[in-house]
């Protein structure tokens, strides 16, 4: 079994129990809950902004000592000074698996735009105090029952890239609301040659006159750029889950690097590195191949941003792997993604393992080569949830 797998095999284990389980709410931020006899500190938001646009009913905030959730509320309005008191966020310092927040500790908070499927927690807090008692740090505090007053404005994902003179291929994990290549572009097209995809097609100038022959950015590819001068490009919006499956051809193909920290190249493409694949190879024409029996890796990492060339001898699928609790983990059975939490020290999915035939809960599982699972209530839409 690949080395990738060991990862989240655990994480299945641990969570085929959970398959029998009541109903699990679909939020985005699934909170396991805290103890409230001992010490809570309470927070009122009063107004919270993604990219200076207020967040709506449905979307979410969640608050963290480092990894580890300790409080997370759904929003039913856009808060206002005026409803902070209905704003509530309970941050626990003991939850129901152990230990929660850590006073003197340094505070994140995350915020989830449902509608447009954006995660940040980049931001900027003002804390209030409008009756002289309020807890106004960017740490959790010490003593119990402990309030807070905040304004919260966070930033929209951004990836950035400098850009050098020549030519280097470019990819992003980043899903921009507006992926048309000629708006992604729009503030290096003093500097710019052109732009080409995989299939030839270009951003370039012709006459006076940029044409976009490309269409859309499409994140799961990557981009040959040609700079006349160095600049600075940036694509904000939201971020594709690291292991959105990448088809390979025959053939040459640029592809993209979705996951968000480096990873060495051996393991980042393990799910090709086989008798499919001819050669990887970075912008500075450094390459993954196999030199008589051995895989020689002259890439070192992989690095987010950078896009890759690769030559298939068959058609063959990436998938990028499971890497760090919080990220997305895709079941190549079914094709579904599942957000994943820690809890405690473990890491466990936010939702119940979906896949198989129902069976009534009344009945035991079969031993017949098909995988069987229980709904809630024995409803399949409470396996959707």
């Amino acid at each position: 079994m690949k080395k990738f797998y060991i990862n989240y095999l655990t994480i299945f284990c641990l969570l085929i129990l959970s398959i029998l389980s009541t109903n699990v709410s679909a939020q985005h931020f699934n909170f396991e809950g805290g103890d409230a006899t001992e010490p809570v500190w309470t927070i009122y938001f009063q107004e919270i902004k993604l990219g200076g646009v207020d967040l709506e009913a449905g979307d979410e905030i969640a608050v963290f000592d480092s990894i580890t959730m300790v409080g997370a509320f759904t929003l039913t309005q856009v808060c206002t000074p005026e409803n902070c008191t209905e704003n509530v966020l309970p941050a626990f310092s003991v939850l129901n698996s152990g230990p929660g927040y850590t006073p003197g500790n340094p505070v994140l908070l995350k915020c989830w735009d449902a509608s447009l499927g954006i995660e940040s927690a980049s931001y900027s807090i003002i804390f209030e105090d409008p009756y002289g008692d309020a807890w106004t740090q960017s740490v959790f505090p010490s003593e119990d029952g402990e309030i807070s007053f905040v304004k919260v404005n966070f930033e929209a994902p951004s990836q950035s890239y400098n850009l050098e003179f020549g030519y280097q291929m470019v990819s992003s994990n980043i899903i921009s609301q507006n992926p048309d290549m000629l708006n992604i572009a729009e503030g290096i097209l003093d500097n710019l040659d052109f732009i080409r995809n995989t299939a030839g097609y270009m951003l370039r100038k012709i006459g006076p006159a940029w044409v976009n022959s490309i269409g859309d950015w499409v994140t799961t590819e990557g981009y040959l750029f040609r700079m006349n001068s160095p600049d600075e490009l940036t694509i904000s919006g939201g971020t594709i889950a690291p292991q959105t499956p990448i088809e390979l051809s025959f053939g040459f193909q640029i592809i993209g690097y979705l996951p968000e920290v480096e990873i060495n190249a051996l393991s980042a493409f393990e799910t090709i590195i086989g008798a499919n694949l001819d050669f990887i190879r970075n912008s500075s024409g450094q390459m993954l191949r196999k030199i008589g029996p051995n895989w020689v890796n002259s890439i070192g990492n992989a690095q987010p941003g950078e896009g890759y060339l690769v030559r298939m001898f068959a058609d063959d699928i990436l998938i990028y792997p499971f890497k760090d609790c919080g990220d997305k983990f895709y079941d190549t059975r079914n094709e579904q993604f599942y957000n994943t939490v820690l809890i405690g020290e473990q890491c466990w999915m936010a939702k119940n393992l979906n896949i198989g035939e129902m069976i009534n809960g009344s009945e035991n599982m079969a031993d017949n080569g098909v995988i069987e699972k229980y709904c809630y209530d024995n409803n399949p839409a409470n396996c959707d949830i």
